[in-house]
């Protein structure tokens, strides 16, 4: 991998969603991937990113600490 995009997330699955569809479909995303940092648990999300964003999004659940600052 040449780039990794990290975002936090916090009970975010429709932003998270909307982010990484508009960086699909508005740049080219070789050789990069999506680091999702989810501190809440959302199994959606983590479902999601199982399914359909493998090879591009990578989910780490990080719930020690709450909010999205900890996660950046």
């Amino acid at each position: 991998m040449l780039l990794t995009i990290g975002m936090p997330s916090y009970d975010n699955f429709a932003d998270v969603w909307f982010t990484v569809q508009a960086l699909r479909m508005y740049h080219d995303m070789t050789d990069c991937e999506i680091l999702v940092v989810d501190n809440k648990g959302d199994a959606r999300l983590a479902e999601w990113v199982k399914g359909w964003g493998a090879g591009l999004v990578r989910y780490e659940l990080y719930t020690e600490t709450n909010g999205t600052a900890p996660a950046k």
